[in-house]
């Protein structure tokens, strides 16, 4: 496995594999009824919403699992993985991001429908 670019992350999987999420975490994933959410298949999803969504407790979950540089790299591999501006300032905060990176994600997010529905 090594040490190299996303060796955190990856043994953070490799921990969970075969876990299910705890319940306070599957509640994140109403929209997907009686689909069974899995680690590691459905990592990325899982990480996204808790970054986005997740509670104090389900955050303190994946911290526990992957740890801030998991976390760190994975909003870096996926650019900010979608989460809104609120979220990116704090991770930018909590894990010293590189501010020109994300001030580049958040432009992004002007251009989102989503993002402009809040400005109209």
């Amino acid at each position: 496995m090594g040490d190299g670019p996303g060796s955190s992350l990856r043994s953070g999987i490799e921990r969970m594999a075969g876990e299910k999420i705890p319940a306070s975490v599957r509640r994140l994933f109403w929209e997907y009824g009686d689909r069974e959410i899995r680690w590691p298949e459905d990592a990325s999803l899982i990480i996204r919403k808790v970054l986005q969504d997740g509670t104090w407790d389900d955050l303190r979950w994946l911290r526990g699992k992957i740890g801030d540089e998991g976390i760190r790299r994975w909003l870096l591999r996926h650019e900010g993985g979608g989460l809104d501006r609120r979220r990116l300032s704090f991770w930018r905060a909590v894990l010293d991001l590189p501010e020109d990176q994300v001030n580049a994600w958040m432009k992004r997010l002007e251009n989102s429908p989503w993002e402009r529905r809040y400005r109209e």
